[in-house]
């Protein structure tokens, strides 16, 4: 799943808060608490399921309750999926070298570059 941060390199946040999370709002990443988000075209490709299996239920073309909650379901779910593993997170504001700094000494990781 792409829940790293793009300014400290860590885990910014569980998988729930991301897909709450849209390209135009922000959330401070969990161990750095800088402001992170979605990044705009994948985000709105990944609701491309979910479009296709509204499409199909408002078009008519499949009757049934359980078929119709079915289509919805499953165009959910691979939105939800798309969401977590295909769209990347994205820096908010600009990278406050102390943040990075204290999240990675806080969480026992050295900086990739030494310094």
């Amino acid at each position: 799943m792409k829940l790293t941060c793009p300014h400290c390199g860590l885990d910014a946040m569980a998988a729930w808060r991301k897909l709450a999370l849209g390209p135009v709002a922000t959330s401070n990443c969990r161990r750095c608490g800088l402001k992170v988000s979605t990044a705009v075209p994948q985000a709105i490709a990944a609701f491309t399921p979910t479009l296709v299996a509204v499409a199909i239920v408002l078009s008519g073309l499949v009757r049934g309750a359980s078929l119709l909650i079915a289509i919805g379901a499953i165009g959910w779910l691979v939105t939800c999926w798309l969401y977590l593993v295909w769209v990347p997170l994205v820096p908010r504001q600009v990278t406050r070298r102390e943040a990075v700094l204290a999240a990675q000494a806080a969480t026992g990781r050295a900086e990739a570059d030494g310094g």
